[in-house]
């Protein structure tokens, strides 16, 4: 492919008087979708130039957690203790729809590209499939980079 799916934005990490990056939008950066309930028979599918169906592995987990007590100061974390709560969501992210940063393959959105792919899988294997997470980097990648990927969440509620 000409544009590869897998090419992080540029990043200031490790400078620390750089000012801080700008917000991540995600028209200008590579896409990942993160798709749970469904397996690839083969580990990578083209769907188009820069549209990209393959293999993957990611847990997405939420976790319930209860603080006792209110923080001291707005804006910030609550004090310790900390203690887990029964019950919480996970997702096994088994396929990333990965969309190059210079892809169009629709007219809509980026993002909705994304949900308009898993639409057509839905339709097409008849399964409660999810997209829970996007990703401005390849779930692979993440455990070895550098760089702190951007994570978005989009359909993590428990009764879908």
């Amino acid at each position: 492919m000409a544009d590869t799916v897998d090419k992080p934005p540029r990043s200031r990490d490790g400078d620390p008087n750089a000012l801080p990056d700008p917000p991540v939008h995600p028209e200008r950066v590579p896409l990942f979708g993160g798709l749970a309930e469904l397996e690839l028979e083969v580990p990578e599918f083209q769907v188009c130039e820069g549209l990209v169906l393959r293999e993957t592995y990611a847990h997405v987990m939420a976790p319930y957690m209860m603080a006792f007590a209110r923080p001291t100061k707005k804006g910030s974390h609550h004090p310790t203790p900390w203690k887990a709560a029964s019950g919480g969501l996970g997702f096994d992210i088994s396929i990333e729809i990965a969309l190059a940063q210079s892809a169009r393959p629709t007219e809509i959105d980026r993002t909705n590209t994304l949900w308009w792919v898993l639409a057509l899988l839905r339709l097409r294997t008849a399964s409660p499939l999810r997209m829970p997470i996007v990703s401005d980097m390849a779930f692979a990648a993440v455990r070895t980079s550098t760089r702190e990927p951007n994570f978005w969440t989009y359909e993590l509620s428990p009764h879908q």
